[in-house]
């Protein structure tokens, strides 16, 4: 007898084909956008937590803050200064510490006239060898910018893209109207934002912008990671010495990088909730339909269903027939919603990725989330069709056969 109600099921739903098709697309478009939605934003999240990684848990970030968004040193009243720096290299626990010019520039060749980011490379060897290590990049081709010279390396991403013809080494740009030579081109690092960027020495930098003392950002590495936090204080502490201001009141932040990540992906996980809210209304719309389908159904159907209650089966046999039925129609609507999310996610990686040029546009599949959602579709629609079953449960044979 079970076997017949199964074979009742998945011919109820086969003799309304079009209505099932259209019920499952109304189900699965919720689940789509949400497996999208959420691929996207944590791939996003594993791309933000690889760069923060990289620069390794003993490393303290520096930075004066600023009114607006941007690179470091962005809109600041007080910048931080090379003596800031000295002041950090002398705390105890500090090995390190090394400190960089982020500026935009105005870069062309014989034909045309891009704008780019131009980095500071330290001039001393042992923090060379730490902007190396933290930003994980290798000269391929050529080699680094002489100190003080009017020598320039691009990433390969620049040198590939920024102009009609690739730049090669020995190659010369104008950047802000003076002369440079191309001395190297960086290894590609697969990141955009390193690779579409161009260095040279920081007197170089400053000769350029005609600087003093200013920086933009000052990283300090701590002798170990167990003495991070009690840095961190030190660093604070310096800092507001030299800068004249009070507790509370700094105009500079000191943060680790987990600390960093920590708040973004806080961040993250609110926008993430946000969106996953706005996309779960498609889901509700799509467990209207279940429910729709199925009292839709118990009317069509009261026949067929006076004849299984005449046969003798019961109220909850009929009740457990219409909950499967919905049930399956959630399932399917689950798997299909799976398959055109990951595919739609996938593609927008493919297609926008090297458009926006950020390797913080991927995508990342959870598949335990994956899962859950599967398990959700499944229960949204059961529970969808959860009244229309109990209307079905409720009607007698003698009143279903006589309508």
């Amino acid at each position: 007898m079970n076997g017949d109600l199964v074979k009742f099921i998945f011919l109820s739903l086969f003799r309304r084909g079009l209505r099932s098709v259209l019920t499952v697309l109304g189900i699965s478009i919720g689940i789509a956008a949400v497996v999208a939605l959420i691929a996207l934003s944590s791939g996003m999240q594993e791309g933000i937590k690889g760069e923060f990684e990289s620069l390794g848990s003993d490393k303290l970030i520096i930075r004066a803050t600023g009114s607006a968004f941007g690179p470091p040193g962005t809109a600041v009243v007080v910048p931080l200064t090379t003596s800031n720096k000295e002041s950090i290299d002398d705390l105890i626990g500090v090995k390190l510490s090394l400190g960089r010019l982020i500026r935009t520039v105005n870069i062309e060749d014989d034909e045309s006239l891009e704008t780019a980011f131009v980095v500071t490379m330290p001039d001393t060897t042992d923090e060379f060898e730490l902007v190396k290590e933290a930003m994980q990049i290798e000269i391929g081709t050529g080699r680094w910018a002489n100190k003080g010279s009017h020598e320039v390396v691009f990433g390969s991403g620049s040198a590939e893209d920024m102009f009609e013809n690739e730049v090669f080494v020995g190659d010369t740009v104008f950047i802000n109207k003076d002369e440079f030579e191309v001395s190297g081109i960086i290894e590609s690092t697969g990141n955009p934002e390193k690779d579409d960027s161009l260095m040279m020495s920081e007197k170089s930098m400053r000769d350029l912008f005609d600087l003093d003392d200013e920086l933009d950002i000052i990283i300090a590495q701590s002798v170990s990671e167990d003495d991070l936090p009690a840095v961190e204080a030190r660093i604070e502490e310096v800092l507001r010495d030299d800068r004249g201001v009070k507790e509370g009141q700094e105009d500079f932040s000191v943060e680790s990088p987990q600390a960093l990540l920590e708040t973004l992906s806080s961040i993250l996980l609110v926008v993430q909730g946000v969106l996953v809210g706005i996309a779960s209304i498609a889901l509700v719309v799509g467990s209207v339909g279940i429910m729709n389908t199925m009292f839709t159904s118990v009317v069509e159907r009261r026949r067929e269903i006076g004849i299984l209650r005449s046969f003798g089966v019961r109220r909850h046999t009929v009740r457990l027939l219409f909950l499967i039925e919905s049930g399956v129609l959630g399932l399917a609507g689950g798997l299909v919603g799976l398959i055109i999310g990951m595919s739609a996610a996938k593609l927008l990686e493919i297609v926008l990725a090297p458009i926006v040029g950020s390797a913080l546009l991927q995508v990342h599949f959870s598949y335990t989330l994956l899962i859950v959602l599967l398990i959700l579709s499944t229960v949204v629609g059961a529970v969808s069709g959860y009244f229309p079953a109990r209307e079905a449960s409720n009607i007698t044979p003698l009143e279903a056969l006589r309508s």
